[in-house]
């Protein structure tokens, strides 16, 4: 034998199945995809300035994939570089220097470099690439380059 519903049981499902379909879906913003080719420092400036959160790094001589631990972060500015991780705390606290680089014919790119400690002797250089999908992406400047893949934290 089927039981019925109360009324005011009946009604308070369809107000609630009316508001679960028809509720507005709102869409974040569309995501940012830039190229920094060619871009003037100010303007590379403006999109990563901030503290963006490693998710990964892929690349090297033998490509691998390195996965992010202990919530490895950067922390950018137009004059400041802060690398660092739960696990170890703040690794790098120093000046950054950005400067723009030719990379072929009409071609030029971004590079964020600092100096791991005081009297170190070779800089470490970053290629600021782009941002695909809210993604920023950083390499070495070298050959067999490891990428760095980073979102906004």
């Amino acid at each position: 034998m089927i039981k019925k519903l109360p009324y005011k049981t009946c009604v308070a499902l369809a107000a609630i199945l009316c508001m679960l379909l028809f509720q507005q879906c709102t869409k974040e913003a569309g995501s940012v995809n830039i190229s920094f080719r060619n871009k003037s420092l100010q303007l590379v400036q403006s999109y990563v300035s901030g503290k963006w959160r490693l998710n990964y790094a892929y690349g090297g001589i033998a490509a691998t994939r390195y996965p992010a631990k202990h919530h490895a972060y950067l922390n950018l500015t137009d004059s400041h570089i802060t690398i660092g991780n739960d696990s170890a705390g703040v690794i790098v606290d120093t000046v950054a220097n950005w400067r723009k680089e030719p990379d072929g014919p009409n071609n030029s790119i971004t590079l964020v470099s600092y100096f791991f400690a005081p009297g170190y002797s070779f800089a470490y250089n970053y290629v600021v690439d782009e941002i695909k999908n809210d993604t920023l992406i950083l390499h070495d400047y070298t050959s067999d380059a490891i990428y760095y893949y980073y979102t906004r934290w």
